[in-house]
């Protein structure tokens, strides 16, 4: 599986996709953090935010992410790179699992932009305005407890930063499956994976209305940006339980990820 691994990493590493997109996440990043800062100072009109909501983290992460998975898994599909890994006698389950674990690292990667210029911004002390869209870094850029700027703080915030790479992964676990079900299909997984996606994150608005959905919904890993339940004042119990509830959520998509392969023939 290592094998398997270092080769679709280093794959990765010299591919012009994966650097484009690293730097399209670092440019929202960037532009999102600039919106937040001038919505504070009044230069800007809250009627920006429905465009500036698009190069949030949570629709950029979901976008590039379920791109991703179609260029890295469906791509090895097409190239049948998979099916030489099972033809040469590697099993379908660590296949399986050595391409979900580099997806992840990669998806970690796409965060990262947001993680660090998030945390420049936060310890410049300067004023960011109210979230206007529910994300977990606008809501700490807002710092609406008017936290100053300290040393367990800034660990807090490296947590929250590394709890929400795991948060995002299992979000786009989906993705994993998709791609492995519809193979050689990219443009049908990146679709369905962006809609499935941006639907499951606005399905926590239901819980008010359906209190019973709310309780079931709220142990999936959308449920922690929608509201953000990862903010400044998160107890140490709420790490615990994002990624908790991240790990499994990832384990039952894997399992039935491998389920699917399996019963699949390699053609």
């Amino acid at each position: 599986m290592f094998n398997l691994m270092k080769a679709d990493l280093y794959k990765l590493r010299k591919s012009t996709a994966i650097q484009i997109f690293l730097g399209i996440m670092c440019l929202s990043a960037v532009l999102v953090t600039v919106i937040s800062y001038l919505l504070a100072q009044g230069r800007l009109g809250m009627e920006i935010s429905g465009t500036a909501s698009l190069l949030s983290d949570a629709a950029m992460v979901s976008i590039i992410g379920s791109i991703i998975a179609g260029i890295f898994i469906c791509g090895d599909f097409e190239n049948k790179t998979i099916h030489n890994a099972v033809l040469c006698g590697t099993g379908r389950g660590t296949v399986m699992v050595a391409k979900a674990l580099v997806y992840f690292f990669v998806i970690a990667l796409m965060v990262l932009p947001y993680s660090v210029i998030t945390g420049i911004a936060f310890c410049t002390g300067y004023e960011f305005g109210t979230p206007f869209v529910a994300s977990v870094f606008l809501d700490i850029l807002a710092n609406e407890s008017g936290l100053q700027v300290t040393l367990p703080l800034i660990v807090k915030l490296c947590a929250i930063m590394l709890t929400m790479m795991i948060v995002y992964a299992a979000q786009l676990s989906i993705c994993v499956l998709l791609a492995f079900v519809l193979k050689k299909k990219p443009v049908l997984v990146v679709g369905i994976g962006v809609i499935v996606s941006m639907l499951l994150a606005q399905a926590t608005l239901l819980k008010e209305s359906y209190p019973s959905w709310g309780t079931v919904f709220s142990y999936t890993p959308f449920a922690i940006g929608y509201p953000p339940l990862m903010t400044l004042d998160a107890a140490p119990s709420d790490f615990i339980k994002a990624i908790l509830v991240s790990l499994v959520f990832i384990a039952i998509m894997l399992a039935i990820t491998y389920i699917t392969f399996r019963r699949t023939e390699l053609k």
